[in-house]
């Protein structure tokens, strides 16, 4: 059963958050924000990255109004060329991130790309940017349709598997939130005699490699980034980035045990995903 992008829409997870750190100013760099409401969604976007010669970007997002949350994905580090992912999902707290010059873009050599794009769930934030660079203002504010969430998600149950391509891009790894229910177990297979295995438990995924049926190596712990609510059972998830080499493809990852559930960007990066039976 081939899928393009779902529209089912879930509260996501949050990676790297620190709560209200005020952003340096300094006199070379530009300060734009925006007050964003309820239901609004918004990219951040710069259209001539090497004109406009980016050294930095840092952005804050204040939760403004008691009870407001948002859903958020956002380049991490790494080049103009190259990066990595961030999300946030119906996250409740003010945080602060740095992208350095890193752009989510379709391809390495596009000249524009995305630094983030926001959804406000509930009440009103306030997202404040402030870019380093030594030709100008470089960002502008796009709106987008209430039907354009930054982030898509689905749902596999025990007995299904489902797996990720990443079409186009320029990131080094595949971003993918990983979620499933206590108790919850996901294999994936690594090749023909080794698997991964994710083990929701009630505090941490326990990931472990086995080999002909055999534990090799020492277990990982992942925490818990968020919990959520999905057609009315609970998830808890963290973020994942799985290398794609040439493939650009996460692998299967097969449900054993309960229920999972998987959440990965919309735009830019092309993603598609598959949902069958195992």
């Amino acid at each position: 059963m081939k899928r393009k992008m779902s529209k089912w829409i879930i509260p996501v997870l949050a990676m790297v958050i620190a709560a209200g750190i005020p952003l340096g100013v300094s006199a070379a760099d530009k300060t734009i924000s925006k007050v964003i409401s309820s239901g609004e969604i918004y990219y951040v976007r710069d259209t001539d990255i090497s004109g406009h010669r980016t050294t930095g970007n840092k952005f804050e997002i204040r939760v403004s109004s008691s009870g407001a949350s948002y859903d958020l994905i956002y380049a991490k580090g790494g080049s103009r060329a190259s990066a990595t992912a961030g999300m946030v999902v119906n996250m409740k707290k003010s945080s602060a991130h740095d992208c350095g010059t890193a752009y989510i873009k379709k391809s390495a050599t596009a000249n524009s790309g995305i630094l983030l794009g926001i959804r406000v769930r509930t009440g009103k934030v306030q997202l404040r940017i402030t870019t380093s660079s030594s030709n100008g203002s470089t960002l502008s504010f796009l709106k987008r349709p209430s039907d354009q969430t930054p982030l898509v998600a689905c749902r596999v149950p025990k007995g299904y598997q489902s797996y990720y391509v990443m079409k186009r891009g320029n990131l080094k790894y595949i971003a993918l939130v990983i979620g499933g229910m206590v108790n919850s177990v996901v294999k994936r297979p690594l090749d023909s005699t080794r698997y991964e295995q994710y083990a929701f438990k009630s505090s941490y995924i326990l990931k472990s490699v086995y080999q002909n049926g055999q534990r090799v190596g020492t277990s990982t712990k992942l925490k818990y980034n968020t919990a959520y609510n999905l057609d009315g059972y609970q998830y808890r998830c963290t973020l994942i980035q799985l290398a794609y080499g040439s493939a650009r493809n996460s692998g299967v990852f097969k449900t054993v045990k309960g229920a999972a559930c998987y959440v990965f960007p919309r735009d830019y990066l092309g993603y598609e995903f598959n949902v069958s039976r195992s």
